[in-house]
């Protein structure tokens, strides 16, 4: 029940305090005041004309504005503005706030100036903010930093750090635990997903989308409107029977994800991998392809199975460079060809020979066998279709 009462006069005041405000007066400086909770205190109802140099108040306070030190064990309110330091248990309120250091149990607010620093254990409202610290969220027209678990910016963010979502609509540095959303954005990093309008330099997510990309886009897959790569190539090698690769990103620097499988040996070989290539177009419709690709091979194993339900499996680790010629038919299909230079780290032992080493290569380069790992190198080809859309 106090709670509400106190939550009712701090409205009632800060009404009051505003409506006052609406009729220009000038401020009077004063070096000190105390309140007990407004208006009840040394400048009673003229608070919101004084200035104070330093302020004490016992429940909460408001007045005209702050120089260097205000304190209120629930609230303080400035019509004004704001400068050095702020401390309320639960609210500190600014107006054309100016330089402050305002640090609240529950939540600052500066709603028009510059704010070099506010820290809220619950959130942060700002017109323009320097640093902005909260658990939960910040709200803010323009940044250089802000910290919290969701930071929201109507204007410019330089550096938006958040554990669940950033969103501004133009910003340099984004950093999220989810996602990040902007208009126009530098650099953007999250585990989940990006999403802008604009890139100037880098994407890296599980899932990225841009709709005008100048820079590079690095997930698991990469949804680029202009300008685009967005294949899905079909094929077959030395190594696999069939492999089916999903490219994403733009010709500069692209995403892939493959999957293959090896089905006339036995037992039966399956890979699964991730990788990055640019494309070189070198005459029209004829390009180079250059692919970097790591796969995790199982061997009698089903990946899916291996992974979630067996506690102990063999698998290896395959690298692969890829230099391929691709020749493009029309707008939607290509086909393609190139040797693939290959190196296996196996710990598998083959049951039949009980030898330590992948049965994914027909052939060897170079090979250096061991009790628990082999090395293997060959050099192999690869050839498919490809289907752009």
């Amino acid at each position: 029940m106090y709670k509400i009462i106190i939550t009712s006069i701090f409205c009632l005041f800060t009404v009051i305090a505003t409506a006052q405000d609406s009729i220009e007066q000038p401020d009077k400086v004063r070096p000190f005041q105390m309140s007990f909770i407004a208006p009840i205190g040394t400048n009673w109802m003229d608070s919101h004309l004084y200035t104070n140099k330093m302020s004490l108040n016992v429940l909460g306070g408001y007045s005209y504005g702050n120089l260097y030190f205000e304190f209120g064990t629930l609230y303080n309110v400035n019509l004004h503005y704001t400068s050095g330091l702020q401390i309320a248990g639960l609210v500190n309120w600014s107006g054309k706030t100016e330089n402050a250091i305002q640090l609240a149990g529950v939540f600052n607010a500066s709603l028009d100036g510059n704010v070099i620093m506010q820290v809220g254990h619950l959130f942060n409202i700002a017109k323009e903010s320097s640093f902005q610290f909260a658990g939960l969220f910040n709200f803010v027209e323009k940044s250089k930093l802000q910290l919290s678990g969701f930071n929201f910016a109507t204007d410019t963010a330089t550096v938006q750090l958040g554990g669940v979502l950033n969103v501004a609509k133009e910003s340099t540095f984004q950093v999220g635990g989810l996602l990040n959303v902007a208009e126009k954005s530098t650099i953007q990093l999250s585990t989940l997903l990006n999403v802008a309008k604009e890139v100037n330099g880098l994407q890296l997510g599980l899932i990225n989308y841009a709709e005008d990309m100048n820079g590079i886009s690095i997930g698991f897959i990469s949804f680029i409107k202009n300008p685009t790569k967005r294949e899905l190539e079909v094929g077959a090698s030395e190594s696999f029977n069939t492999f089916v690769s999903y490219k994403s990103g733009v010709k500069r620097f692209y995403n892939i994800t493959t999957v293959g499988i090896n089905y006339i040996d036995k037992p039966i070989i399956y890979g699964i991998g991730f990788g990055f290539g640019t494309q070189i177009d070198w005459k029209e419709g004829w390009a180079n392809e250059i692919e970097l690709m790591l796969c995790d091979i199982f061997e009698g194993r089903h990946p899916l199975i291996a992974r979630l339900f067996l506690k102990e499996y063999e698998s290896d680790i395959l690298y692969q460079l890829k230099i391929k010629t691709s020749k493009q038919l029309n707008d939607y299909f290509k086909i393609f060809f190139g040797p693939v230079f290959n190196f296996t780290v196996s710990h598998y032992k083959n049951p039949n020979t009980e030898k330590v080493g992948s049965s994914l290569s027909p052939w060897s380069i170079w090979k250096k066998e061991g009790e628990k790992t082999t090395l293997n190198s060959w050099i192999g080809f690869e050839g498919g279709v490809g289907v752009c859309f």
